[in-house]
């Protein structure tokens, strides 16, 4: 084939790539203005091929797009220089200028490539390839053209062979590029459908707007109204950094987020809409996780001091039974004792009477046993649950491995030993129960084993109140069947080391 003929089949093939290309990036949203551009240059192309005065016009579009390309936009006076040059080269041709107008597009060219890839790098972030490669491609074969024009070299087929095969490759690089990378509807859309859903509740909204802009630099503050500054997701105060551009991010006119990026990152409007939107669910469901741990460590808190209250309560009752009605049980004992002393002959009565108040006695002794012993006041669980094993009807063997705790802790536990005791004696015709009480590492542990015929049950109310009552120290009962019988019951309560003393 001849080389005219070469030149045909590349003009067909280029007119038909520029479509093609531009037809693809037509269908992306966030890369329509290239699409557009890539469309009306294929067009210019077609146009050219059909009308010679026509031949340059599809330069219009193409250095258009080279010069804003891939974020689309007329930013710089440089950029605009360019523009302007390059449509006035493809509508006027050879009229204005001539090949210096040509060359003058081709260095600028050269310089905004150049420009670009040493910001990429100088920023960390990857250089944007078609824009470079493109860039100095197509200002190498204008520079070819124009040189042509100005000293003669009479070999305009080469060059125009050349020139339809760079020009070819570089929208094929142009569209490739802005399929593979442009920042599109679904992945913005992806941004926002995953936050909440990953092990951290969402707080990676920072890496995945770096992938999806391109902008590994990009960093997001969250809005700290107790510290009164911008935080990152590790709570670390984010200050803005030179050459980054900021949004703030609002909701209902309060600071919630702010995004420092690349001036470019976030130029279009749907790419901003998609990052503030996103940084704003973000910044949200930040703001209702730190309020629900606050609630629940309130909540916490609350029912601890429900139990401190109630022991307090207890205690002070135990005081009250043993410095009045005992006082004055022992008070009639006495009387009782001088009468009998004194020759009373009723001897029946009194013995009636004295037999009443021991029993009144014993049992104002129990109920203030079960409110709060004074051995668990004055020496804690290792004073307190042997004197419990002491009077319990089955025989008992105690360790207790700690000393003294927070009093709150010291009653639950103390009561969940009573409890399991008394359960084991009445209902587990246990011969056995072993009681043992251990520090673990954040934690003591109390465990209840008795060797008794098991079935106990776990939604009786028994073990529904030690249950609550352990639950409300923030801790766990477990119910299980001991080896070769009876029931083991094991309750784990969290305590700090400071609590010990």
């Amino acid at each position: 084939m001849s080389g005219v003929g070469v030149l045909a089949v590349l003009d067909a093939l280029t007119g038909a790539v520029f479509l093609v290309v531009g037809g693809l990036a037509w269908r992306r949203r966030r890369a329509r203005w290239a699409g557009g551009l890539l469309l009306l240059a294929g067009a210019c192309w077609s146009a050219g091929a059909l009308v010679p005065p026509l031949v340059t016009l599809h330069r219009g579009p193409l250095v258009h797009l080279l010069a804003t390309y891939p974020r689309g936009g007329v930013r710089h006076p440089v950029t605009l220089l360019v523009v302007v040059l390059g449509w006035l080269m493809a509508v006027a041709g050879g009229t204005v200028g001539g090949p210096w107008t040509t060359l003058a597009v081709a260095g600028l060219l050269g310089a905004i490539a150049t420009v670009r890839a040493t910001q990429a790098a100088a920023r960390g972030r990857p250089v944007v390839t078609p824009v470079v490669v493109g860039g100095l491609s197509y200002a190498a074969v204008l520079v070819v053209a124009a040189a042509n024009l100005l000293v003669d070299l009479d070999v305009d087929l080469t060059v125009a062979i050349a020139y339809d095969g760079v020009v070819a490759l570089v929208a094929i690089g142009l569209g490739v590029g802005l399929l593979l990378t442009a920042p599109t509807d679904d992945t913005v859309a992806d941004v926002l459908v995953g936050i909440g859903t990953g092990p951290d509740g969402g707080r990676g909204l920072e890496p995945q707007l770096r992938r999806v802009l391109g902008d590994p630099g990009l960093t997001i503050g969250y809005w700290a109204p107790d510290r009164g500054r911008y935080v990152d997701e590790h709570d670390q105060e984010v200050e803005a950094r030179d050459h980054r551009a900021s949004t703030t991010v609002t909701e209902d006119g309060r600071p919630v987020a702010v995004i420092f990026h690349d001036p470019v990152s976030l130029v279009d409007p749907g790419l901003l809409e998609g990052a503030t939107a996103a940084a704003r669910l973000t910044a949200t469901n930040a703001a209702m996780r730190r309020e629900a741990t606050q609630r629940v460590a309130r909540l916490a808190e609350a029912r601890r001091r429900i139990v401190e209250a109630a022991d307090v309560e207890a205690e002070a009752l135990a005081r009250r039974l043993v410095q009045g009605p005992q006082a004055r049980l022992r008070n009639v004992a006495r009387a009782l004792s001088k009468l009998e002393t004194g020759g009373c002959t009723d001897s029946a009565t009194t013995a009636a009477v004295r037999r009443e108040l021991d029993a009144a006695h014993h049992e104002l002794q129990e109920l203030a046993r079960g409110v709060r012993p004074r051995d668990l006041t004055d020496g804690g669980l290792a004073r307190a649950i042997p004197s419990l094993a002491t009077g319990s009807a089955v025989a008992t063997a105690v360790s207790v491995e700690v000393g003294r705790l927070d009093p709150a802790i010291e009653a639950g536990l103390y009561f969940f030993c009573a409890e399991a005791l008394a359960n084991a004696a009445k209902h587990a015709s246990a011969s056995l129960v072993r009681v043992a009480v251990w520090p673990e590492p954040g934690a003591v542990v109390a465990e209840v084993v008795d060797d008794g015929v098991g079935g106990a049950d776990p939604s009786g109310s028994g073990l529904r109140g030690l249950k609550d009552r352990i639950g409300a120290l923030g801790g766990t009962l477990e119910l299980a069947h001991a080896t070769p019988r009876g029931v083991r019951l094991l309750a784990r309560v969290p305590t700090e080391v400071g609590n010990q003393r």
